[in-house]
């Protein structure tokens, strides 16, 4: 029996384009036929701006239809008398919990749908109590809702439509703002909706992962529906889901990228746990065949022209300041550039430094004691679980009379309802350079959103001294709003940042207080939204007739357009589809690497994070519990689990693969050692080159000391420089487990399968 029936639906609304006042008719939903059976999951997937939450608030009978009809129960949505019975049918969670929050605390907020049904007070009660039990809520009953962070109202709006206990509920991107470990417990809450009480689910949502065990899927572009089945169907054509924008669930990229990486993966395989079954069989056979993986050669191939590249670039900078270091009319003579071009040319399998002969002609023999020291150096180094991430967890150094400094900052509040204080954040001291990429994680509630409100001065601590640049920003003579040129914050739901009547005039607002004539606000704005990937179409076009990823672009446009040293983003891609997300972090790297802008991104996502922060802080509690690079941290995996964060999937992956052949009997430090032997090898002829550059250095010091230019002494110690620090950097970059996809598919491809 159909709980739900859609037929030939049109939905049809009007857009304003500003100051015109010009009237655009635009079709969000063209003509599409479903049908939802009771006790059915059913999940609705779709890129910004195709429809999905559109669909939504017609099956929830908050929008009428323009053309075709929806029945509910067998009742027509579009007849006025039945909405209130269809809307006690169906119950929806919408996408900004803000939208739903209406209680002075959380109590009479979850009991608001109840009671407006008639449910008698003592059912009422229970309710509350198992709905925010669902939502791992319960210590917040009497807490007020505008003083929980956006995760938790998201929690709190959902326990309000699990209190009226509707026969369907439409969730609209429900996880969008949650930590994972919340998002787990969220996803089971809803899966046992169906299962226990068998309460007719619709998920809408950007993550294919999420709905892998819906017994059905749509989905839809430009308000159509463009495919339909069952994960089991879609999750084997990866080409038609990326056609249509969507990002694929880890284990259907995995497989994708394997089987372009010619692993022979069967068709039927689609899981995780048919993908591990299926791995543990063929490495068991590869063990038979006294095979084991640690002969990567497409790994070798990678990693050796990897480190062509770096070798050539460091060539490149030892030659740059090196004009004076011509070809000696000798014709044993090298040069540095000639010399590195031959090492780079040379395979890491035969580690042949060429021309040894030619190059000890020119250069002092190498101390062999310093050779020994260096290369039982290295070899520490190599063991990196136990070494490398030692320290992560204390403060790194906070003297730093550049970026952004606090020492020992605490913030409190009073809680609402008992006048007591209670700490936000709590002793935090850290340091942020000018040109880093950090990440912020942590729980729901942790702290990271009060923390980052301190960074532009929008929060004063209780104790503790916050320097930028080395000054003391709450000093009386220290100028905010200096400082808020400098540090931009994009707030977690940017879209609030918006209120000007056309794009245009919204991203010129800031340019504008900061004193710039009109000409100039344009000229900055229109850069900006360049910068934004916003077309120039839409200068007049009202901000609030965008779709939610536009929306978060003109208001990040708004803030680069007062051309910002710091960029603090809050959640900026919650809810934005595959391609929304790819555009902003493009842009986000582009500004760090090209305009040297410092990036602080708050996110729940770990994958997010593994792909592209250079550093990572861990939130809990308020207090700051590790700060260390990326690959350092979800190394981490118990700790970051105990805490409710859990690691990037391929981490997670790779974990799993690893105790199930070791249950197999299988030696893993055999088979996936190859990266730890092949970074190890990398570093040895890294350090080779760094003595070869530094006996070539010392060459030219004497020529050019003879020349008698100090100008070029010091280039030759700046290039040195930076040639120690790429070894120092090469030392510590990689922890031997793969952080992404491409990293996990190159170990497993490289192997014997």
């Amino acid at each position: 029996m159909n709980l739900i029936d859609v037929k030939n639906l049109l939905f049809k609304y009007k857009m304003y384009s500003g100051e015109k006042e010009e009237v655009i008719e635009h079709t969000a939903i063209d003509n599409i036929s479903l049908s939802i059976k009771k006790g059915d999951f059913v999940g609705i997937l779709g890129h910004n701006g195709s429809g999905k939450s559109t669909l939504a608030k017609q099956l929830a009978a908050l929008l009428k239809p323009s053309g075709g009809i929806i029945y509910v129960g067998g009742m027509d949505t579009a007849k006025e008398e039945q909405i209130l019975d269809i809307r006690k049918t169906t119950g929806l969670v919408f996408q900004n919990p803000d939208n739903q929050l209406i209680g002075n605390i959380v109590e009479e907020d979850v009991a608001f749908g109840p009671e407006n049904m008639g449910i008698p007070a003592e059912e009422i009660e229970m309710r509350i109590t198992k709905a925010l039990a669902s939502t791992g809520m319960t210590a917040y009953r009497e807490a007020s809702p505008g003083a929980l962070s956006g995760g938790q109202k998201q929690k709190i709006a959902i326990s309000g439509v699990l209190a009226m206990e509707p026969e369907c509920i439409i969730f609209d991107e429900p996880t969008a703002m949650i930590d994972p470990e919340s998002r787990k417990e969220l996803l089971e809450a809803i899966y046992d909706l169906k299962r226990l009480k068998n309460i007719t689910v619709i998920y809408i949502t950007h993550f294919l992962q999420e709905v892998s065990q819906a017994d059905y899927l749509y989905v839809m572009s430009h308000g159509k529906i463009t495919l339909k089945g069952t994960p089991e169907t879609l999750f084997k054509i990866p080409e038609k889901l990326v056609e249509n924008n969507l990002e694929l669930p880890f284990e259907v990229a995995l497989i994708d990228d394997l089987r372009k990486k010619s692993v022979d993966v069967p068709e039927e395989i689609y899981t995780k746990q048919q993908l591990l079954e299926f791995l543990k069989y063929h490495f068991q056979k590869d063990k038979s065949d006294n095979i084991v993986l640690s002969e990567y050669k497409s790994e070798r191939k990678t990693i050796s022209e990897s480190s062509k590249c770096n070798v050539k670039s460091q060539a490149k900078e030892n030659s740059r300041y090196g004009n004076s270091m011509e070809k000696q009319s000798d014709s044993h003579s090298i040069s540095v550039d000639d010399r590195n071009e031959k090492l780079a040319d040379n395979s890491l399998g035969d580690l042949n430094l060429a021309d040894e002969t030619e190059v000890s002609k020119k250069s002092h023999e190498l101390d062999e004691a310093e050779v020994s020291k260096k290369s039982h150096e290295l070899k520490e180094t190599s063991d990196i679980k136990e070494d490398a991430f030692k320290n992560i967890d204390e403060p790194k150094e906070t003297e730093s009379t550049k970026g952004i400094t606090l020492k020992n900052i605490s913030y409190q509040y009073k809680k609402q309802d008992s006048g007591e204080e209670k700490y936000a954040i709590k002793d935090i001291s850290l340091a942020i350079e000018p040109g880093e990429f950090v990440a912020i994680i942590g729980r729901t509630g942790s702290g990271k959103s009060t923390l980052i409100q301190h960074f532009n001065g929008l929060f004063q601590p209780k104790s503790g001294d916050y320097f930028f640049n080395g000054e003391n920003i709450w000093e009386k003579k220290y100028d905010l709003k200096k400082l808020r040129q400098k540090v931009a914050l994009c707030f977690q739901y940017p879209e609030y940042q918006l209120f000007e009547e056309n794009v245009l005039k919204d991203i010129a607002f800031g340019p504008k207080n900061l004193g710039f004539d009109k000409k100039e606000c344009e000229e900055k704005a229109r850069h900006a939204m360049q910068l934004a990937g916003l077309s120039n179409e839409l200068e007049k076009v009202s901000p609030f007739s965008l779709s939610g990823g536009q929306k978060r672009r003109v208001a990040l446009a708004g803030i680069l357009a007062m051309e910002p040293e710091y960029l603090i983003l809050d959640e900026p891609v919650a809810g934005m589809d595959a391609p929304g997300k790819k555009i902003l972090f493009d842009l986000l790297h582009h500004l760090n690497k090209e305009r040297g802008i410092t990036i602080v991104l708050v996110s729940h996502n770990m994958d997010d994070v593994a792909d592209h922060a250079d550093r990572v802080l861990v939130m809990e509690n308020g207090q700051l519990k590790m700060d260390g690079k990326t690959e350092e941290v979800f190394v981490r995996k118990d700790e970051l689990t105990e805490m409710g964060l859990g690691v990037p999937q391929a981490v997670e992956f790779y974990l799993d693969l690893k105790e199930i052949l070791e249950e197999t009997d299988i030696d893993l430090d055999n088979a996936f050692s190859h990266d730890m032997q092949y970074n190890q090898k990398n570093l040895e002829v890294s350090q080779k080159t760094l003595e070869l550059s530094q006996q070539n250095v010392e060459i030219n010091q004497k020529e050019t000391k003879e020349k008698g230019t100090e100008m070029h002494e010091k280039k030759i110690e700046a290039s040195n420089e930076k040639a120690k620090e790429y070894i120092k950097t090469k030392r510590t970059k990689n922890v031997g487990i793969p952080l992404n996809i491409d990293e996990l598919a190159a170990y497993i491809a490289g192997g014997s399968l």
